[in-house]
This record gives C-alpha cells, sequence and structure tokens, in this order.
C-alpha cells in the first residue's frame, strides 16, 4: 500500500470519527455505514462495466468477497479496501460518499449530514492550506 493510501485512510478514519461525532443524533448505525460501502462498490463497479467476477480478479480478491462486500454480509479488511480502490481507480473515501437515495429518504437528516460533510471538508482543507502556507513562509 502506498503511502498516499495509508494518508487517505488515516484522513478517512478521522473524518469518519468526526463525522460520527457530529450526527451523534443522526443514530447511523455500523449497519448503515457497511450498506453504503457496498451500494458504492457495485455503483462504481456498473459504471465502469466490471462484472463482480472482473473485479474480483482486477483487485486480486475472490468473487465471493466482492459479493459479500456488495450485499453488506460482513465488514472488509483495510487491504481488501485499499485492493478495491485501486482496481476501481477511485480514492477511498469515494466508497464512503452518500448515495443519491441516501439524501432522498430522509431529508432532515440528509441536511445534518450534508453540513457536517462540508464542515469536515472545510476543516480538512484550510488544515493543509495552514501547513503549506507554513511551510511555504519557513
Amino acid at each position: 500500500m502506498s503511502n498516499r493510501n495509508i494518508f487517505i485512510l488515516n484522513v478517512l478514519c478521522i473524518n469518519i470519527q468526526n463525522i460520527t461525532l457530529s450526527l451523534k443524533n443522526i443514530c447511523m448505525t455500523s449497519d448503515d455505514i457497511q450498506t453504503r460501502l457496498g451500494e458504492n462498490v457495485k455503483r462504481i463497479r456498473k459504471e465502469q462495466k466490471l462484472t463482480q467476477f472482473q473485479l474480483a480478479e482486477k483487485a486480486d480478491l475472490s468473487e465471493e468477497t466482492v459479493k459479500n462486500i456488495e450485499l453488506s454480509r460482513c465488514w472488509t479488511s483495510d487491504k481488501n479496501l485499499a485492493k478495491l480502490t485501486k482496481a476501481l481507480q477511485v480514492d477511498i473515501h469515494c466508497l464512503f460518499l452518500p448515495v443519491c437515495t441516501s439524501f432522498d429518504n430522509d431529508s432532515e437528516n440528509s441536511s445534518v449530514i450534508k453540513k457536517a460533510i462540508a464542515e469536515n471538508l472545510k476543516n480538512y482543507v484550510n488544515s493543509v492550506l495552514d501547513d503549506l502556507t507554513s511551510k511555504k513562509i519557513k
């Protein structure tokens, strides 16, 4: 796994923790996150016109593992997530982004989720810009 992917995984974990803290009242369960992961893997795979078998081959995973992830039957390891992101050529955060149907189900919660995501992204971008600015000054 490259340093970039490790960095992205760490940022994702921090952002998920921050979003989870921000959304205590939303009651998004582990199952909800697992379902979102499965929906996104399936959606991206289909956009790329890949079968589950083809994705499994590209990612060096079993077809059963891909099926289980898409059907939200089980959590997968960080190594498998890294393999999937490489095979699908997407950043890891794309696998956890809300899909349109998530926002259509409950507009009140959707608004809170969107605000929390935007705030976390804004904070992250600001911290990166601050780091870059401080490095230029030195």
